[in-house]
């Protein structure tokens, strides 16, 4: 199984929602966010999700409210598959 990030806007053009457990990212680049690039400060687990509200919560402990569709800059995002949620008890 392969987990990539999607850009902001085709998760957003899909018509589905961020859970509890999936990740998003503020890259400081367009393009997509190698390994050896991802600043532990702007890659948050999802909290709390209401539509495209969410709350997060980053690898470094900060706290933050982001409304998807309002983001500025390049956001990724990295949805869970099912498997994944079902076996780490997030469905």
């Amino acid at each position: 199984m392969k987990m990539e990030f999607d850009t902001l806007e085709d998760f957003l053009s899909k018509g589905t929602y961020l859970q509890n457990g999936d990740y998003v990212y503020k890259h400081d680049k367009q393009n997509y966010p190698l390994q050896k690039e991802i600043d532990a400060n702007e890659l948050y687990v999802i909290t709390s999700a209401d539509r495209h509200h969410l709350k997060a919560l980053s690898f470094t402990g900060v706290v933050k409210e982001i409304d998807l569709e309002k983001a500025e800059g390049f956001w990724w995002v990295l949805k869970l598959p099912e498997p994944v949620r079902k076996q780490i008890g997030l469905q």
